[in-house]
């Protein structure tokens, strides 16, 4: 059996984020994934802000965001992958550059945007 602490460098809790962060339950909410993984009750008073930065710590962390990918790449690369990722892109805060630019590509796939020639 694989040892994925090993193998990624990360802790059990860190795999359970990542592997809820992906989960259909969870998908692309950082802040519940790690209120669920490090047992936060977010209803206690300041409990919300401590996942909050929790999740942007670790989603700014390379080996999370390997692992992540990891998992999102053993779905296969087809519509729902991509679309995952433009999901994770745009709502990721640590490259606010690619997050315009996935927001941009967001709203010319659902034409909410189009483009004027000249």
């Amino acid at each position: 059996m694989e040892n994925k602490e090993e193998k990624y460098g990360l802790n059990m809790q860190q795999i359970i984020f990542c592997e809820l962060y992906v989960s259909k339950e969870f998908f692309g909410n950082g802040v519940e994934a790690y209120a669920e993984a490090y047992h936060i009750d977010v209803t206690k008073q300041g409990q919300y802000a401590v996942a909050r930065t929790g999740a942007w710590r670790l989603l700014t962390n390379v080996d999370i965001l390997k692992y992540i990918n990891v998992m999102l790449d053993s779905e296969g690369f087809n519509n729902e992958f991509v679309d995952k990722q433009l999901l994770l892109t745009i709502t990721q805060n640590a490259d606010l550059g690619a997050k315009v630019a996935a927001i941009r590509e967001y709203n010319k796939l659902k034409k909410r945007i189009e483009d004027k020639l000249n």
